[in-house]
């Protein structure tokens, strides 16, 4: 099952989050839609088989609920059960690591020391900050942010926007005491507009945008020495504009884009089991789409 949350309070947006059956990845079956009543860009992050967390961009006028935590036990009737100010800022994202504890990451902005909200889940119908502090990392541009993933139930994995000369665009974060989280590792990417989500604990898939000569907009990265990634393979999903990625197990990963007119796929299920098999030269879409 595949949740995907797209921007809220636009006018004559009252659908705007999907449950999707990804069972047969060859037919995806939309199962419930919804509102999920937040505005501006959003991310989801599954807290457990049956809750959801959405964050949305937080500062904008007006915005004091910045965060739902959704039922999704009967997917096909979704329900809101929690609500909340995250007070993070733009760029965001978020991560659960466990059904108790969640983590939103947002773009370093001048005179903002924090960054990072460790989030208790507890009682997911009342969610509360338990910290506020800061990953290190400074963001990219508003819809190409800070994304985060989990690695473990104490571990986050944090990357941000590559470019020339920029020191540090991942990071990992333990969050053994969340109330005092400590970056552990620093180091590089080397991808355009990242989002990233985790195979395992040492394995993680970072997508990004297709823009014009760029390609190879998949990589599997092992991070089992987060000082020192090693890319295990690059490859193209084939999806215009801005996207998102979600791990389905840890040898599949589902890819969701922008809907745009004309654009015949919003959705690729990719096989990520032998990143090593892929040709080092690939045109986009060559991965193993099922």
């Amino acid at each position: 099952m595949v949740v995907v949350a797209s921007e809220g309070g636009l006018i004559g947006s009252s659908k705007t989050l999907e449950v999707i059956d990804v069972q047969d990845p060859t037919q995806p079956i939309v199962v419930a839609e919804m509102d999920h009543g937040l505005a501006g860009m959003v991310d989801v992050a599954a807290l457990s088989p049956t809750t959801v967390v959405v964050v949305s961009e937080g500062g904008l006028i007006g915005s004091s609920k910045t965060l739902c935590v959704i039922d999704v036990q009967d997917p096909k009737q979704p329900i809101v059960i929690a609500e909340m100010d995250h007070k993070m800022g733009m760029g965001v994202s978020v991560a659960g690591l466990s059904a108790d504890l969640a983590v939103v990451a947002c773009n370093k902005v001048m005179g903002r020391s924090y960054t990072l909200a460790a989030i208790g889940l507890q009682d997911p119908r009342q969610p509360s900050i338990i910290c506020e502090t800061s990953h290190g990392l400074s963001g990219g541009i508003k819809d190409d942010g800070v994304s985060v993933a989990a690695l473990s139930t104490t571990k986050a994995i944090f990357v941000d926007e590559y470019v020339l000369g920029k020191s540090e665009t991942l990071a990992v974060l333990d969050l053994d005491d969340p109330k005092q989280p400590r970056v552990i590792a620093n180091s590089k990417h080397g991808m355009a507009s990242p989002v990233v989500a985790a195979l395992s604990a040492d394995k993680i898939v970072i997508a990004s945008k297709r823009m014009l000569g760029n390609t190879q907009t998949l990589a599997v990265i092992n991070v089992q020495d987060p000082t020192q990634p090693i890319v295990l393979g690059k490859t193209g999903h084939g999806l215009a504009g801005s996207v998102s990625v979600a791990a389905l197990g840890a040898d599949k990963v589902a890819v969701v884009s922008e809907r745009f007119i004309g654009s015949e796929s919003t959705l690729v299920v990719i096989d990520v089991s032998h990143p090593e098999a892929w040709p080092v030269e690939q045109e986009a879409g060559c991965c193993l789409v099922l």
